[in-house]
């Protein structure tokens, strides 16, 4: 990373960042005139990176760059989505492989972005429980369904189905205005702003966790939320389609029902609170699980993608 980008970034914050184009220059440009010096370039999909991407068609001989953590969203106007995806098409002209995070995913945007199959690479993502630092959470049984996060939630289909469920809901997210568009939330929902580290106290002591995303997504959310979830012990229920059953294994470390119905989500979670010892088997096999999605695999698969890494000497990475 470019020393003072990080601050920087964390200084602006991320909505504000995408306000800032000159500033976008600025680091894209920086990271171009410093990236000579590595054996390869690793991004998120930030306009910086997107910019110095542009940078490297200029070039003969173009340093190996690898974008993770993908993710691009397209206006509603035909005009604008059309200029948007070319533009696209092109910077990508530069860029060596694209991670995401589940074979669904790449699929998808292979099929709407019109690229060869080999432009990306799917890598699982690994458990976060690390982002609480020095402290270790204690996982507890508490009386309560825990949901939380805020990008691709549908929690218009979790308070539907929450008014079906006899259990307390502890909702930890930023968006609370949402719930106010619904009309508020049935007496059993709480919503709850919690930072990071409370957020996985929450999650450690609830007696299980459920993450509801939105249907026909293009970027696969939630992935965090229950691979964190299944490694504190926790039975999950995820309504998704784009990649979760990658990662939980069907009626065994968890479950996954179609994103969007709020019937089968009440039935499994239901099913699920009225069985102890069923939710006590799928959080054992849930932590076991998790024990194959670590950050050290998921950094080694991802530094495999160095193009010749091997020739010679220690590889500098950006």
């Amino acid at each position: 990373m470019l020393p003072g980008y990080m601050a920087y970034w964390k200084k602006t914050g991320w909505r504000n960042f995408g306000s800032l184009p000159l500033a976008d220059f600025y680091w894209g440009w920086k990271l171009f005139r410093a990236s000579r010096q590595f054996d390869a370039v690793f991004t998120t999909s930030e306009r910086a990176s997107r910019i110095f991407a542009l940078l490297q068609l200029t070039r003969p001989r173009r340093v190996p760059h690898i974008q993770m953590e993908f993710f691009l969203e397209f206006p509603r106007s035909r005009r604008l989505r059309a200029l948007k995806l070319a533009l696209f098409r092109l910077e990508q002209r530069s860029v060596t492989k694209i991670v995401l995070f589940s074979s669904a995913q790449t699929e998808r945007y292979r099929k709407v972005l019109g690229f060869a199959a080999d432009k990306f690479v799917a890598i699982p993502f690994h458990t976060t429980i690390h982002a609480a630092g020095d402290e270790v959470i204690e996982p507890g049984n508490g009386d309560y369904i825990f949901a939380g996060g805020n990008t691709g939630r549908d929690y218009n289909t979790l308070v539907k189905a929450a008014r079906k469920v006899p259990a307390r809901f502890l909702i930890a997210t930023n968006d609370r205005a949402q719930f106010e568009k619904m009309g508020g939330a049935p007496p059993n929902v709480d919503i709850v702003t919690a930072e990071p580290k409370t957020f996985l106290r929450l999650m450690a002591r609830s007696a299980m966790v459920v993450v509801p995303l939105q249907k026909e997504l293009l970027r696969s959310c939630g992935h965090q939320t229950y691979l964190n979830a299944m490694a504190f012990g926790k039975a999950v229920v995820a309504a998704d389609n784009c990649g979760a059953d990658e990662y939980i294994e069907q009626g065994s470390s968890g479950m996954v029902v179609a994103p969007g119905d709020a019937v089968q989500l009440a039935d499994s979670l239901n099913s699920l609170m009225s069985d102890p010892a069923r939710r006590e088997r799928m959080g054992h096999a849930a932590r076991a699980r998790a024990e194959q999605f670590s950050a050290e695999l998921f950094f080694r698969r991802v530094l495999d993608l160095i193009p010749d890494k091997d020739r010679g000497g220690a590889a500098r990475i950006r």
